[in-house]
């Protein structure tokens, strides 16, 4: 991501933003943001903290969800196994945040039933947090598993995957757009699509 402008938050959670098919769900009695779509994705920039929290609702699936959490364009390959997870930021300066949905399995009940990822909050303890995007204008992948990025890293389910690494997620970022992905593997294959 090499353009990047001040926006305003989309979601219910203050000060980020989310890129992609997201819509609000209730969790705990609380509003939370949920998607179905590998490849959706959260921005924020954090300045003057020493460490950022993510939130996340842990689902009983074969494999755990997988997170592609970029801070200054540093991979943090992050499979969801605790609900609270901790990223250590270098320094006290600003950093850029990029946090892609990059893996799930065909077996999880997206269709049907409530198998996406769902973000309950982002905080952190002190210095500020501010919603962000790309510059440039948004553009929609609509595809399959080669849009979703499945087995992109490896043959592995979910960490295998990389909605962070293929061409929707390369060509967007080389050419600064909004990726909105809309894409599943096995669409039409293990379940309608």
């Amino acid at each position: 991501m090499n353009q990047i402008i001040p926006t305003s938050a989309n979601g219910c959670i203050p000060n980020v933003y989310f890129m992609g098919r997201w819509t609000t769900q209730t969790v705990e009695s609380k509003p939370a943001m949920y998607t179905t779509n590998l490849g959706a994705q959260i921005l924020f920039e954090v300045q003057n903290a020493d460490y950022f929290t993510l939130e996340a609702v842990i689902k009983p699936l074969s494999a755990p969800q997988t997170l592609s959490i970029y801070i200054d364009d540093e991979l943090h390959l992050t499979p969801l196994t605790q609900s609270k997870n901790d990223f250590k930021l270098s320094s006290n300066q600003s950093h850029i945040v990029r946090i892609y949905f990059t893996g799930n399995t065909d077996q999880d009940e997206i269709w049907l039933g409530n198998d996406g990822l769902t973000i309950k909050d982002i905080t952190i303890a002190s210095g500020t947090l501010a919603a962000i995007k790309p510059a440039g204008p948004l553009v929609a992948f609509i595809g399959d598993s080669v849009t979703a990025g499945c087995w992109v890293r490896s043959k592995a389910p979910s960490i295998g995957y990389g909605a962070d690494l293929n061409y929707a997620a390369q060509l967007s970022r080389a050419l600064d757009w909004e990726d909105y992905r809309i894409a599943y593997s096995a669409a039409g294959i293990i379940r309608y699509g």
